[in-house]
């Protein structure tokens, strides 16, 4: 009955509880050993027999999980007992006896439905630690303060709305866990717990951050996020930093802090649909046909009457809709809210969706969506938007609006002053020495400035803190004030950067020249360097020689004359549930670097120039969501530039041939027919050595197509972590196959 590698426990039972005299038994046989530990978790237990009092060398005792009701006295007896654990049963209270335990010193009480501490409790004088999670508790009782050598105090998951300013007697305390209940307050006496280092007060109802936290001084850990807290989320988002938050609240109520009172709204949507009249709409309530496309990104600011308060800065940052911008937009879609306009008569809605949605605005960006159907007066009827409703960030929709006679206009900005008065970021208290800074940066003239000279720019405002340079530098560049390169790099001129790349990418004289980007392409030569970085770093730029750079973005959309490609060559897919934008920019440009390009174009490449060698293509396929990879030549050489597609793949989107990538293989002979390498394993698992797959009538052999698989690498990564052991098991079995 004793585990060699843990505490001896019952054997394993039915529902009922245990039988009587089995019980009984073990208890005899834990006297007879002196077992330290006992174990009885889980065992559906409704008593404890008087018998338990005989082990009197007893230390530990687990009865978590059980139906225990009560506690036999003869608990009382066991004089070495130093942990009792009592979770998850149905105890309303203790016997007195347990109170005399002389060296008791962790209890835990959790989740068993109490309204009230048992007031065996209070006289439990050597507790260290006590668990009181997950109970129906509304306050921590005075009496608590009896318990003078208690260190680790747990009561998350209740029902709080009060602590007692007793508690502050408990001078020991060094672990304080208040999560999850309705605290509004802390007492100031709690000013005396001089060795406190962590507290948890996450997912409560404080709208203040307590005085008495200021007094405590080992405090190390503060926990104060999912409370209504008018603060920067980054402060709360980080425990272990808590002077930076008090020091933040502090200055708060020593009134330098302001609103920010200042939004950034990204205005997307394909080109056409009318996103620059309705920003002049918003702005000013004109009208102005212009039939002219946006070029590339623009921003407007103007002020939104707000649903409360003072009305807002509002910064318009219109995404131009136009193809070769779709590198870009993943790089600009950050703000606090995004009108996606769209024209109901231009068709091809649900790729419109689709691509903003869920490509761009992805539910991991947290920007809330306002669908717009523009040009109302053009259509009368009402439009079905039951397509988009599928989309968790889509906050509210405004069909029928029209920028020629304002028809709902109005309506838009109601629904945005709305939205925006319910976010956290445009209305939070900031310093207002960040804003001093962020003044200073949006009246800079130059397109960049040195990091060193931020840093001065920042100190002369009082900000000298590291944490509050990274907590404005953070603000700044939400806002799209700047933009920070990596490493030491200068920081750019965030309106600058947007104007020059959208008049980049919009450049006829760009386009002409098939992408290729030379200084004289700039209004102003002297940032070229510094522009190009930028766009090396973010993958939109491949190097080719001093001074001359080449944007895959304006390369040929039709793909050259690549000769004739045998039908039997091997042809795979990576297909993702949304192709991440940008990722043919990505690979393109790594390509460059590091494969054998012949030649490319701007959604894909061709590699491999030895007539004699291996032969691979890749491109991408918006309409399948896919990655399509065909290769030929020597199957040796082939298989290792293929090895090498795939690495560079993986480095450059969310999409490797894992989930949620799907790695397919198109059968041999037919380049339409797929079918999924993780169901051809399967197939093999199971034994099978034949496969009729979906648009065949007839069965093929197994064999040869995972063969294709393991000569070419083609089987599936495993995931991060994840032995390789399968496809060795895999391999081995397609021999015998």
């Amino acid at each position: 009955m004793v585990s060699p590698s843990g505490p001896p426990i019952l054997p394993p039972g039915g529902v009922d509880p245990p039988a009587e005299d089995a019980l009984l038994a073990l208890l005899r046989q834990a006297r007879e050993e002196s077992w330290p530990t006992l174990d009885l978790s889980g065992r559906t237990l409704t008593r404890l027999p008087p018998a338990i009092g005989s082990l009197e060398r007893l230390e530990r005792l687990f009865l978590a999980d059980n139906l225990l009701t009560e506690l036999p006295p003869e608990i009382g007896r066991l004089q070495n007992l130093e942990l009792l654990d009592l979770r998850r049963n149905h105890l309303r209270t203790l016997p007195e006896a347990l109170a005399e335990l002389p060296r008791l010193a962790f209890l835990w009480l959790g989740e068993n439905g109490l309204d009230e501490v048992p007031p065996q409790v209070f006289r439990m004088t050597q507790l260290r630690r006590l668990v009181l999670r997950g109970n129906r508790l509304t306050h921590l009782p005075p009496e608590l303060d009896a318990l003078t050598l208690l260190e680790e105090l747990a009561a998350p998951h209740n029902r709080l709305e009060r602590v007692s300013g007793a508690l502050g007697q408990l001078t020991n305390l060094s672990l304080l866990l208040l999560g999850d209940n309705r605290l509004a307050g802390l007492p100031d006496a709690l000013a005396t717990l001089e060795r406190l280092e962590r507290i948890d007060l996450r997912k409560n109802d404080f709208r203040e951050i307590p005085r008495v936290l200021a007094s405590l001084p080992a405090l190390k850990i503060l926990d104060l996020r999912d409370n209504p807290l008018p603060v920067p989320p980054e402060l709360l988002e980080d425990p272990e930093h808590p002077a930076s938050l008090l020091d933040h609240w502090q200055a708060r109520h020593a009134g330098r802090t302001q609103p920010l009172n200042q939004a950034r709204i990204l205005v997307v949507g394909p080109q056409g649909a009318g996103k620059s009249a309705l920003i002049r709409r918003l702005l000013d309530g004109r009208f102005e046909p212009d039939g002219r496309p946006t070029p590339g990104l623009a921003i407007r600011s103007g002020l939104l009457a707000g649903a409360a308060g003072a009305p807002l800065r509002v910064d318009y940052w219109e995404l131009g809709g136009a193809e070769p911008l779709a590198p870009l937009h993943p790089l600009f879609a950050q703000g606090d809210l995004a009108l996606l306009v769209v024209d109901p008569l231009a068709g091809a809605l649900e790729e419109v969706f689709r691509y903003w949605l869920e490509e761009i605005l992805h539910p991991g960006s947290r920007v809330p969506v306002i669908l717009v159907f523009n040009k109302g007066d053009r259509h009368p009827w009402r439009v079905d938007c039951s397509r988009a409703r599928r989309y968790p960030l889509l906050a509210a929709v405004v069909s029928g609006l029209s920028c020629t006679d304002g028809t709902e206009v109005d309506r838009l900005r109601q629904t945005m002053a709305t939205l925006l008065d319910g976010l956290p970021q445009p209305r939070r208290l900031v310093p207002v020495t960040w804003l001093a800074v962020k003044e200073r940066m949006e009246a800079l003239e130059e397109p960049w400035l040195s990091r060193e000279a931020f840093v001065t720019l920042c100190r002369e405002e009082a900000v000298t803190s590291p944490q509050d340079l990274v907590e404005v530098t953070g603000l700044l560049h939400r806002l799209g004030t700047l933009l920070c390169l990596a490493g030491a790099g200068p920081c750019l001129n965030g309106e600058w950067l947007s104007r020059t790349l959208g008049r980049l990418y919009f450049s006829p004289a760009v386009a002409r020249g098939g992408g290729l980007l030379t200084a004289d392409s700039l209004p102003d030569p002297d940032s070229f360097d510094l522009l190009g970085r930028f766009l090396v770093q973010a993958g939109l730029a491949i190097v080719l020689g001093q001074g001359r750079l080449l944007l895959p973005g304006h390369l040929p959309s039709d793909p050259p004359d690549q000769g004739p490609w045998d039908p039997a060559t091997t042809l795979w897919r990576i297909r993702c549930p949304a192709l991440p934008v940008g990722l043919m920019t990505r690979f393109v440009v790594q390509a460059v670097r590091e494969l054998p390009v012949v030649n490319l174009w701007r959604h894909g490449a061709l590699l491999g120039g030895d007539p004699q060698g291996p032969r691979v293509r890749v491109w991408a396929d918006a309409g399948q969501r896919s990655v399509l990879v065909q290769g030929s030549g020597p199957e040796a050489a082939l298989q290792g530039l293929l090895a090498q597609v795939r690495r560079v793949l993986e480095r450059c989107g969310s999409c490797p041939p894992q989930p949620p990538g799907r790695l397919d293989l198109a059968l041999p002979g037919h380049p339409d027919l797929w079918v999924p390498v993780a169901h051809l394993r399967s197939l093999l698992d199971k034994g099978m050595k034949k496969i009729v797959p979906v648009g065949l009538d007839r069965e093929l052999p197994l064999a040869p197509l995972l063969a294709i698989l393991m000569q070419r690498g083609l089987t599936e990564s495993p995931a991060p972590g994840q032995s390789t052991k399968s496809s060795s098991d895999t391999a081995s079995r397609a021999s015998q196959v």
